[in-house]
């Protein structure tokens, strides 16, 4: 009997939705500038086919929710006048799919979804998603479709837990997901090779970023290249969510030249960006997975140690600059960098800052019971109501950190609700790297933790890590993708994987495969 899982091929699935994605966006731009009636008739044909797909088999959205990420930026920059509506097209389609997800496994299959994840989180996430729905009532939001849209940034992604907890059922679907991976970020990246090789002046409107367009030094400036995405920070940051996966599978399978291949190609794609903090991430991730791989706690502190010190090398060194130093030769390069004055004035508005003005501009029992959801940050800023919002004295704080929206929106009970939640989830995550560490998917899950890790950091530094739904659907699978792996380990066999017996206490390598040929089957009959 064939497994479903077998029909996610490289040039397969992934070529089919890139296929009808494509087509509709062709005919719905071409149909913008000529009556063309078949238009609607091939775009419902290509909606159709992937609507049906994801009935049949709920992953088929993940990719296509994945896909969406890529595209819709494009689209709303080739087709000016309704990019509030394609905005929501990714929300829309995480619900459908999640509601697809829930039909499936609890009606027909009747699984005890949240017994995978450890009761501390689930109680934790409760408690979280109370108090934001709660401040989405809060009467100090203007207007009550304001307080609704805030409640997106706090509850939507999160359900991708279960997408990450039920995914995996074989190793053949970790092979497939590293070249789902691989097939969707490489045309990403070549475009921003090419968007960097080409003259601004000679792109069209859809190649380039829709803000945060130029760096600027002196008489110098850095174009900040957005490979699809409306800007250059969300595409560095889709590059931080996918080189994760592929550098743990890469190690996993034992595809060295890959790996390295990928880590060049990923290399360059961050520094074509633009974005400081594309470039920081990146080499973040190498420095964590140096320190942190298999070895003994001696080896630990002795790689930390070495970080330490050359940490302050370069900041004595590299980062040790000022304006007057920029040539024509280096302007790039130290764009991306920075010097010592940018890294402290950045830490200053990232925390110092965040604290002071928020203090200075609420009164005390509004830093206790918050403004409510969706009064600072995104969501207030696309319903531009500025007027509205300015007579309610709502989005008085400009600060651009997440420390800043949470305190806003949810108060200094709900700040200190979320910072429990994460600690406690980062907590579990890493139990689970210890129970791994024996077995050849700890590369995968140590790859994939820096992702709820280097979530925190971007958090701090930007707001708007938590209102992207794509950083907040990376993050969210994340999570479940590691317990998932973590599940296999104890219990012998995966969340979604459908018949066979357990096997309690296995002590062989994950994914072995001897036991994979055994273990595969139909998954939905």
């Amino acid at each position: 009997m064939k497994s479903d899982c077998q029909g996610m091929t490289l040039f397969g699935t992934t070529t089919l939705i890139y296929s009808c994605l494509f087509i509709v966006l062709g005919v719905i731009v071409g149909g913008m500038s000529a009556a063309f009636p078949a238009k609607y008739g091939l775009a419902v044909i290509g909606c159709g086919v992937l609507v049906f797909k994801i009935l049949k088999n709920w992953r088929w959205g993940l990719m296509t929710i994945a896909f969406s990420f890529v595209i819709v930026d494009l689209i709303r920059k080739v087709i000016a006048g309704f990019p509030k509506a394609l905005l929501m097209v990714a929300d829309g389609l995480a619900v459908f799919i999640f509601a697809v997800f829930l039909i499936q496994y609890c009606l027909f299959k009747k699984e005890k979804i949240l017994s995978y994840i450890p009761l501390n989180i689930q109680l934790l996430l409760l408690n979280l998603g109370c108090i934001a729905i709660i401040q989405s009532l809060n009467p100090s939001i203007p207007y009550l479709i304001l307080g609704f849209s805030g409640l997106r940034t706090y509850l939507l992604y999160v359900p991708a837990i279960t997408f990450g907890l039920f995914f995996l059922r074989s190793e053949n679907d970790l092979r497939n997901l590293y070249h789902f991976l691989l097939f969707l970020s490489l045309p990403v990246i070549f475009l921003s090779i090419y968007q960097s090789s080409v003259d601004p002046g000679l792109l069209d409107v859809g190649m380039k970023s829709m803000d945060h367009r130029i760096h600027s030094f002196g008489t110098y400036f850095v174009d900040l290249i957005p490979g699809t995405f409306a800007s250059s920070k969300r595409y560095g940051r889709f590059l931080f969510l996918v080189y994760p996966y592929l550098f743990g599978l890469s190690v996993y399978f034992g595809l060295r030249k890959t790996c390295f291949v990928t880590f060049l190609i990923f290399g360059m794609g961050n520094i074509i960006t633009g974005a400081s903090e594309a470039v920081v991430i990146f080499i973040l991730f190498h420095v964590y997975i140096w320190v942190f791989r298999k070895g003994t706690s001696l080896n630990k502190l002795i790689r930390i140690s070495v970080i330490v010190l050359a940490g302050l090398i370069v900041w004595a060194t590299a980062l040790n600059w000022d304006k007057e130093s920029i040539t024509a030769n280096n302007f790039r390069y130290k764009a991306i960098l920075q010097d010592q004055a940018q890294w402290k004035m950045r830490f200053n508005m990232y925390f110092k800052d965040s604290f002071k003005t928020y203090i200075e501009n609420f009164t005390i029992s509004e830093m206790v019971f918050g403004m409510g959801t969706g009064t600072h940050g995104q969501e207030a800023r696309l319903l531009q109501d500025k007027e509205r919002l300015a007579s309610n004295q709502v989005n008085r704080i400009g600060g651009d950190s997440g420390i800043t929206k949470l305190l806003v929106e949810l108060g200094i009970f709900g700040f200190l609700a979320f910072v429990a939640m994460y600690a406690l989830m980062l907590s579990s995550l890493r139990q689970c790297l210890l129970t791994l560490r024996r077995h050849r998917s700890y590369c995968v899950a140590l790859s994939l933790f820096f992702i709820p890790v280097g979530w925190a950091i971007l958090f701090v530094k930007a707001h708007t890590v938590i209102s992207d739904g794509m950083v907040s659907f990376g993050l969210w699978f994340s999570v479940g993708f590691i317990l998932a792996i973590k599940h296999y380990v104890v219990k012998g066999q995966f969340p979604g994987f459908c018949g066979g017996t357990e096997v309690h206490g296995s002590s062989r390598p994950l994914l072995d495969s001897n036991h994979v040929s055994a273990t595969v089957h139909q998954f939905l009959k």
